[in-house]
């Protein structure tokens, strides 16, 4: 197109059309019709304020609307308050507090190379379907274990006592019972002993490895804390675990 006032070629674009155009060449302003001919009559230069206001008219709702919507999230930003980082859960909080308990100086002392034999026992001893031994029963009324392998990883178990405890910290009765198997060469367990052996979890270590009866162990009434750490602690070891959940009424 050719500017009316400076007889120059100018580039005119479709968002010029039916708008006010200003000539990149001479700064003529002059009103662009919807045929695309420059309407240049003897009227006055608008101000700048007026051109500002015309344009402004022009720009289409739906950047007004974005324009309108960046302004009120940015004063809803500055008028909220900081927010604090999210809190840890509960469950994370008292397991911090359980290890940072100084453990006892009498923690119990082992030889980890000479450990105690262990006494086989006869196979007609062994606990059947209605056998019941050390408070530990094998009824059919009894709740089933929920059952737990090393090969599993160890987020989920980690994740239900987690949030079995951030749900429940306010409620009392609330213990796991844990039953390990697969105990049956040495080295897995020494390796449950170095685990147990915390004088914070207020255990009898070598009592419980004595226990230790065809390669199962069991542990009962374990606190969230308790349960949760000692997860963490043995989710390596090379043994099988079945953990259920006691709520009491």
């Amino acid at each position: 197109m050719q500017c009316p006032s400076c007889q120059k070629e100018v580039s005119v674009k479709d968002k010029d059309v039916g708008a006010l155009f200003t000539c990149p060449q001479c700064r003529s302003v002059y009103f662009i019709n919807f045929d695309g001919t420059p309407e240049y009559g003897d009227v006055d230069q608008p101000s700048a304020e007026e051109l500002v206001k015309l344009q402004n008219q022009n720009i289409p709702e739906k950047k007004k609307k974005k324009k309108k919507d960046k302004k009120d999230s940015d004063e809803s930003e500055a008028s909220q308050p900081e927010v604090q980082a999210q809190e840890a859960p509960a469950i994370e909080e008292e397991v911090s507090a359980f290890e940072m308990q100084p453990e006892s100086s009498h923690t119990e002392s082992f030889n980890i190379d000479e450990p105690e034999a262990l006494e086989p026992v006869p196979t007609e001893a062994l606990p059947t379907e209605t056998t019941s031994i050390d408070n530990f029963s094998y009824e059919s009324q009894q709740p089933e274990y929920v059952h737990q392998s090393s090969g599993q990883d160890f987020a989920s178990i980690a994740s239900e006592i987690e949030s079995f405890g951030n749900e429940h910290t306010a409620v009392a009765g609330i213990s796991y019972d844990l039953e390990i198997s697969g105990l049956d060469t040495k080295e897995s367990q020494e390796l449950l002993r170095e685990a147990i052996a915390d004088s914070r979890f207020g255990w009898h270590t070598e009592d419980i490895v004595r226990q230790i009866r065809t390669g199962t162990c069991h542990l009962k009434d374990l606190t969230p804390v308790q349960a949760f750490v000692l997860a963490r602690r043995i989710q390596f070891i090379d043994i099988d675990m079945k953990w259920k959940q006691n709520v009491l009424a």
